[in-house]
């Protein structure tokens, strides 16, 4: 399963990506969805982040920003997806997190 993940971060970024072809568009979020969907029957399951608070046993930290316009330790971006599967975690997720500005 982990061997699959990098798949779906590339087709995570392609989807983000602004195309003036809405069909060929459309057809990537299908097989992707697809392909999601199917990995989830099998008991991949992702993480949500970002609002949350940091919890260092499902989270990596990679970016801090200081702030007084969140609560500490608050995700405020997430740049990859982490993943549990079958109720283990197979990849934290990598975020940008909040700290209090001193």
């Amino acid at each position: 399963m982990k061997a699959i993940l990098p798949i779906l971060d590339d087709f995570e970024r392609a989807l983000k990506v602004e195309t003036a072809d809405k069909e060929y568009a459309r057809g990537m979020e299908l097989i992707y969805q697809r392909l999601f969907d199917s990995l989830k029957k099998l008991g991949l399951e992702p993480i949500s982040s970002k609002g949350k608070k940091f919890d260092p046993h499902l989270h990596h930290a990679v970016d801090m920003v200081e702030t007084n316009e969140v609560e500490d330790h608050s995700i405020l971006e997430e740049h990859q997806t982490g993943y549990n599967f079958r109720g283990r975690l197979l990849r934290p997720a990598m975020v940008k997190v909040a700290v209090e500005k001193k």
